[in-house]
């Protein structure tokens, strides 16, 4: 995952700084930046294992964390969704800050939701880092 994030990262930098990137680098970066998206999903899982796409109709009783480490709120996805922008407007490909408005939409979305559990002591739910700061 880190490793995705440095690429993705390093070429927006050196994309901004030099004006331009090989198209081999770029090949390789559209390909790192495409498994992320494969494996991407805005989605909740609980300790069964159980997946559901949102919050409704959920009791905030027990541990549901967010499915994907993509999605989780740390700092490190916050780098990878701005190298994510600047690789939508790199390469004129939508896919990619699609990627990252969803993941902000799920996150605001669901937000009470994990205030509740954050509020009640249930914790690493992937949102943690956002949820001392609301709470």
């Amino acid at each position: 995952m880190n490793k995705a994030v440095f690429l993705i990262l390093f070429a927006g930098i050196f994309t901004k700084i030099y004006g331009q990137t090989d198209q081999s680098d770029l090949s390789l970066i559209c390909k790192t930046a495409d498994n992320i998206l494969l494996h991407t999903s805005c989605t909740l899982m609980d300790d069964n294992g159980n997946v559901f796409d949102n919050t409704k109709g959920l009791i905030p009783n027990k541990l549901y964390r967010i499915a994907s480490p993509y999605v989780e709120w740390k700092y490190w996805n916050g780098v990878l969704n701005l190298a994510m922008l600047d690789l939508a407007n790199i390469t004129g490909k939508e896919k990619y800050k699609k990627q990252t408005l969803d993941n902000y939409r799920f996150v605001f979305e669901n937000l009470p939701f994990f205030e509740t559990l954050y509020k009640s002591g249930i914790q690493y739910t992937g949102m943690n880092n956002f949820s001392k700061w609301i709470c």
